[in-house]
């Protein structure tokens, strides 16, 4: 039977956390331990709740943590951050998308997908008998090794796949409890994944003879997603245009996010920062142009002398923290992309440059860190509008000297930058073609070998 503490604990962590951790090694509660993946963004979280369950942490290496029940009472919670998740393992968002939810237990990971992972680890060198233990039962059903082909066709696994879909061949090839180099290397010739495995090995094999420092270079390339970014004035529609394009990456199964992020909105704890720097310029505003921070504030207004009033160099400082806190925010936001999740951007880079313009007024240093610090597009895309539409579509959003300013920044902004301009005053249904025509093209232009690559 399943463990009750663990089962208890597993439903608790299914309400608070959903879809933000894997059970990857599957759902058994029965076993000494339990291997959980963990979203970056809820690793703070997962730790509290588990601290609060009464578990005790201990680190371990490549980032994970196990997390042991006082006295034994139920199996160690083995958790791995999803950055750590191994190139000769199938695609994490193939992954993700596969996942299967059983009554009150986190997103767990198909019976294909583990067999993928169990035949990587057998030519990383993982004793043959521990893994074909777990993956005979996983082959009991009649139809498995039909659909384990189909999933390792679209990861590009085919010589793992074959190689775990016939465990009584690969009992009859071990040497001393492990795959031989020998077979192993057959299967990295053909396959990028593979490749990472048996080069993970032979760098623990070199380790082992000559010490710690030694690298082998495996030969494979983490499988990534495209960094799509839809930039325009408020009333351009990036919203409706962004949710379009995640529609056409998931119909071409290519697992897609959508991420929004405005200047100034995701400073976090640098709120209190800003309540201190407030303090120290003697006013309760805010450092921005309150009028230029849209919304609500298009009603309010700059008390006389208040700019002289500010303190230059703390101001100054202040919009370098700010425009540093954002470029760190981009680059998070397009982390999914490098286990194999497209990442498209409601507001970008085009538009924080011309928020911080508007905002804080020219500010060089600050324009140059988010330039260099913020992500590369793959495709960027502008939905150009004029002032007058905008304000049209969007009424009472922002005051009209706002969307001028807007107007006239928002074309040599993403000029600069290398922006694609599809005109967004046709209509929605217009520009969503041309939004697609674009992500179509991208999607032609790079060959799966390509989309394997670390760029």
């Amino acid at each position: 039977m399943d463990n009750e503490w663990a089962r208890s604990l597993m439903s608790e962590l299914t309400a608070r956390l959903g879809s933000e951790i894997l059970l990857w090694r599957g759902g058994d509660l029965r076993g000494r331990d339990i291997d959980l993946l963990v979203a970056p963004e809820a690793q703070a979280e997962l730790g509290r709740i588990l601290s609060r369950a009464g578990l005790h942490s201990s680190a371990r290496g490549s980032g994970r943590t196990v997390w042991s029940w006082p006295g034994g009472v139920g199996p160690a919670i083995d958790v791995m951050p999803s950055e750590a998740w191994s190139d000769h393992y199938p695609s994490l968002a193939g992954v993700r998308a596969r996942a299967w939810s059983p009554d009150g237990l986190p997103p767990t990971a198909s019976p294909e997908d583990r067999l993928l992972i169990l035949g990587a680890e057998l030519i990383a060198g993982r004793p043959i008998d521990e893994t074909l233990r777990r993956a005979r039962p996983l082959l009991e059903s009649p139809d498995r090794r039909d659909r384990l082909e189909a999933v390792a066709g679209y990861e590009q696994m085919h010589p793992v796949a074959q190689l775990i879909g016939r465990p009584d061949r690969v009992a009859r090839l071990a040497r001393r409890g492990r795959l031989p180099y020998l077979h192993a290397a057959r299967a990295a010739v053909r396959c990028a994944p593979a490749r990472a495995a048996l080069g993970l090995r032979l760098r623990s094999r070199l380790s082992r003879l000559f010490g710690r420092g030694v690298t082998v270079v495996s030969g494979s390339r983490r499988r990534r997603g495209f960094l799509i970014a839809i930039s325009g004035m408020d009333g351009a529609g990036k919203s409706t245009a962004a949710e379009v394009v995640r529609g056409q990456m998931e119909r071409s199964q290519q697992p897609a996010t959508v991420t929004w992020g405005r200047l100034g909105t995701n400073l976090g704890s640098l709120d209190a920062v800003a309540s201190a720097v407030k303090r120290v310029l003697r006013r309760e505003r805010t450092i921005a142009d309150p009028v230029a921070t849209g919304g609500e504030s298009t009603r309010k207004q700059r008390r006389p002398g208040e700019i002289g009033r500010r303190r230059p160099l703390v101001s100054w400082i202040w919009v370098v923290v700010v425009a540093a806190t954002h470029a760190r925010y981009l680059r998070r936001a397009a982390r999914p992309r490098l286990t194999g999740t497209t990442v498209v951007c409601d507001r970008s880079l085009v538009d924080s440059l011309v928020d911080l313009e508007l905002r804080y007024g020219r500010h060089r240093l600050a324009e140059t860190l988010l330039s260099k610090a913020a992500p590369t597009p793959d495709l960027g895309i502008l939905l150009d509008v004029d002032a007058a539409t905008a304000a049209d579509r969007k009424r009472g959003d922002q005051a009209a000297r706002i969307l001028e300013g807007m107007e006239r920044r928002y074309i040599a902004t993403a000029a600069r930058q290398g922006f694609i301009v599809v005109d967004a005053r046709v209509g929605l249904e217009e520009t969503h073609r041309s939004v697609e025509r674009l992500v179509e093209s991208l999607l032609a232009s790079r060959t799966p070998e390509q989309r394997s690559a670390t760029g």
